[in-house]
């Protein structure tokens, strides 16, 4: 479920544009009167089309309240809890940036969010970053071409839909977009073009990084196999903030929700433990508010004397050999970045 404002009014255009030429051809006339009456079709139109925006938006509301009673997630309509946490385009452009339908969870033992990214852009004055970005043969999360608007008169709202899963770690910024996103949008992500020693990852995926040696460990060939997988084709990622995220233009609904969590958790776990241990043992681990997997055993669970009640994540497996993380198998095979402790 996707819908934005330019085809908002693409469709108004065509209905307006359509009704005139009827006109025209059924000779009514081509003066003030038809001028007239094209003025009260195009009010009618935009008026009708208001009404059923708000209609759809209100569905698709009740939806995802629905959803969220119907699998134990939190729905929130509005926050601006988001705001700010995340850099690049588009968190940093526009004005009155806030998030709309926000829906919290857990999926695959991992925290999770899915929420519609919403900010204003004025004509008159100057976003955030200094362009707004806008973009064209988006669908179904597949990225297509990229366009750069600036100094563009009149206001419009933007929305994006932010899927993200929660990190325990700090990691630094890293994105992957398509690789027909372009020169001059690339620019707005900062850092510099990394290539690695895939063919069929670098005809897919621009890779923009401030450290190029973070993103070459990063890359291992476990993740770069993951990345050339068909179901990942044409997706913007970002690891940013604590969290691996997805975002892509309009709003969405919960029909492929499951399917973007999916691919998010998956990528997760091909983040290689030698860069979780580097960045944990620097101090960047995160809070322990996480989900409790369905393995916890009672004993981890039940609040009394010796027990937090809170689930710890510490399971039996193999011990962690050499220096390094307490606990944190040394072993890519045997690491899960959502079954580590979180405890600094």
């Amino acid at each position: 479920m996707t819908w934005n404002l330019a085809s908002r009014l693409g469709s108004a255009a065509v209905t307006v544009a359509a009704v005139s030429v009827a006109l025209i051809v059924i000779g009514f006339g081509t003066g003030a009167e038809l001028l007239m009456t094209i003025g009260i079709v195009a009010g009618l139109a935009a008026a009708a089309w208001s009404i059923l925006q708000v209609v759809r938006r209100g569905r698709h509301r009740e939806a995802l309240a629905t959803f969220a009673v119907s699998y134990g997630w939190e729905f929130e309509p509005r926050t601006t809890s988001y705001s700010g946490r995340f850099s690049g385009p588009p968190f940093e452009s526009g004005l009155r940036r806030r998030q709309e339908d926000v829906l919290r969870g857990s999926f695959s033992g991992a925290t999770c969010a899915t929420y519609t990214h919403v900010y204003e852009i004025d004509g008159n004055r100057t976003s955030a970053s200094g362009a707004t970005l806008g973009w064209a043969a988006f669908g179904d999360a597949r990225l297509g071409s990229a366009m750069l608007s600036s100094g563009t008169r009149g206001s419009r709202v933007e929305e994006f839909q932010v899927t993200l899963v929660e990190l325990p770690v700090d990691l630094p910024r890293i994105d992957l977009v398509p690789e027909g996103i372009g020169a001059r949008t690339l620019k707005l992500f900062g850092g510099s073009d990394v290539d690695v020693e895939s063919y069929e990852f670098n005809r897919r995926w621009r890779v923009v990084a401030h450290d190029a040696r973070y993103a070459h460990s990063l890359l291992d060939p476990r993740m770069i196999d993951r990345l050339t997988q068909p179901d990942v084709e044409g997706v913007a990622l970002r690891i940013d903030g604590g969290a691996l995220l997805m975002w892509s233009p309009g709003r969405r609904g919960t029909d492929d929700l499951a399917r973007r969590l999916s691919l998010l958790t998956s990528v997760a776990r091909r983040i290689p433990a030698h860069v979780v241990r580097e960045h944990l043992e620097a101090g960047l681990g995160r809070g322990d508010d996480r989900p409790i997997p369905p393995t916890a055993p009672d004993w981890a669970t039940t609040p009394g004397a010796l027990t937090s009640g809170r689930w710890t994540g510490i399971e039996p497996g193999p011990p962690a050999t050499g220096e390094g993380w307490r606990g944190l198998p040394s072993g890519d095979e045997d690491f899960d970045i959502f079954r580590i402790g979180w405890r600094r």
